[in-house]
């Protein structure tokens, strides 16, 4: 007589499948995109920070032509003199949490034309910015005239609306000719309301307008970028918990 063998349990195999949950998924990619955007933006701000040099505080001053044909220009010390014309131009912008303009005015001189940053204004005192007249000479360093990021608006010359120091598109607005299409004088010590108390202008250092470090915006782009992974973790929980994820395996019976 043979004894009963009990028989393996049989193996079935399951399927992958997937059922997304429509608004869930809706919802989740827009909150991914802006996660994407965001991270990418402070990692954009990191590597123009890391990349930047600024200029050594003991270089002496050069004329205009000589640093413009430098192969470097950006940064490089220059001094121009001569008038400013009449009227200003103001590029909007945001300083130490505070909304206003950047000034920027037109330097036509014997050794310089050219556009100069003198400096931000809050909105609140915009009336009260001062106009030197006369001869004056300027002190300040060469910057490319560009957008911050790909988040910067365009500008509108003919509504008078400005976002970045666009230099050609400026001259044109004014009428005038600049000895650059690109770069402007970002004047080192800035007082655009006449108070007689100079200010370092941010835009004068390598560093920027804020002087966040770029470790900083390194790790604010990580923490947006995990975010964004925490939300796909959550997405495919969610899905696998409602049995709408399955992945393929072998269940016995």
């Amino acid at each position: 007589m043979r004894d009963n063998q009990s028989k393996p349990d049989p193996v079935i195999l399951e399927r992958a499948g997937f059922r997304p949950m429509p608004v869930l998924t809706l919802l989740s990619l827009v909150c991914l995109a802006i996660l994407i955007m965001l991270g990418q933006w402070q990692w954009d701000k990191f590597v123009l920070k890391s990349r930047a040099t600024a200029p050594a505080t003991t270089t002496a001053p050069e004329t205009l032509a000589r640093a413009i044909a430098a192969p470097s220009p950006e940064y490089g010390v220059v001094s121009v003199s001569g008038t400013l014309a009449p009227r200003s131009l103001k590029v909007s912008a945001v300083q130490d949490g505070v909304r206003g303009y950047r000034l920027f005015s037109f330097v036509a001189g014997a050794d310089a034309q050219i556009w100069v940053d003198r400096g931000f204004v809050g909105e609140a005192d915009s009336a009260r910015v001062v106009q030197p007249t006369g001869q004056t000479q300027w002190i300040g360093v060469l910057r490319r005239g560009a957008k911050a990021n790909s988040y910067t608006p365009d500008n509108d010359p003919a509504g008078d609306v400005w976002f970045w120091p666009d230099v050609s598109a400026m001259s044109g607005a004014l009428g005038v000719r600049s000895a650059s299409a690109l770069y402007y004088v970002a004047q080192s010590q800035v007082d655009p309301l006449g108070i007689g108390k100079p200010v370092d202008n941010p835009y004068a250092d390598a560093s920027g307008a804020n002087r966040i470090k770029p470790e900083t915006h390194l790790g604010y782009a990580l923490t947006w970028w995990g975010f964004g992974l925490a939300l796909i973790g959550v997405y495919i929980g969610m899905h696998v918990r409602a049995g709408r994820l399955r992945f393929a395996g072998q269940i016995s019976s």
